[in-house]
């Protein structure tokens, strides 16, 4: 080299780069680098890991050959018996978990998406569970093909409102309004045993 082109270059400072016994890479299968193989790809990396993009989609189909395996998408933070992993999602508009035969679900971007949004076809259901089967205050509400369930177990269920809360049937007919006022109990026949 010249010392005139050295002098005019600088030298370029390399990136950090990761140990080398800190990434490993599995490759199988067409698709994923060629030959035999059940097609799966598989990466580890001992550090932190970002992807930065005007727009991410993450899209799984589904596996037909050489066994059929359903399109699946998972997200796992924390080794078993840990309990500190943990999945933090946020946006500054709107979020929308749709499950099932949903008409209009968003495949992309949606304007209309505002605040946080669950919804699921005809033959799918809803249920937030707190606790496990070993906890006898296990609270659960479970939105059902039958209609929506709300289990406190041993554990207490509260519905408070500083103005009012009403319970009605059959578009009114028959309802209980709760207000600061007093109780009001209406319908064809009430009961009061």
């Amino acid at each position: 080299m010249s010392d005139t082109f050295r002098h005019g270059c600088r030298r370029r400072l390399a990136a950090p780069r990761a140990n080398e016994d800190a990434v490993k890479s599995e490759l199988f299968g067409a698709g994923s680098g060629g030959g035999p193989g059940d097609g799966d790809h598989t990466k580890y990396y001992d550090g932190w890991h970002k992807a930065i993009s005007g727009q991410i989609g993450l899209w799984a189909e589904g596996v037909n050959v050489p066994s059929h395996k359903p399109a699946l998408i998972y997200l796992l933070s924390g080794l078993p018996g840990s309990s500190d992993g943990q999945i933090v999602g946020h946006a500054t508009q709107g979020i929308r978990l749709a499950v099932g035969q949903v008409p209009d679900a968003p495949t992309g971007e949606n304007d209309s998406i505002n605040g946080v949004e669950i919804q699921t076809g005809d033959t799918e259901t809803i249920k937030i569970t707190r606790g496990n089967d070993a906890n006898p205050a296990k609270g659960e509400m479970d939105f059902n093909l039958d209609g929506i369930d709300v289990n406190g177990n041993t554990g207490n269920v509260t519905v408070e409102s500083l103005q009012m809360i009403k319970l009605a049937v059959a578009g009114g007919v028959s309802s209980i309004t709760l207000t600061p006022t007093g109780i009001v109990m209406q319908g064809p026949i009430i009961q009061i045993n």
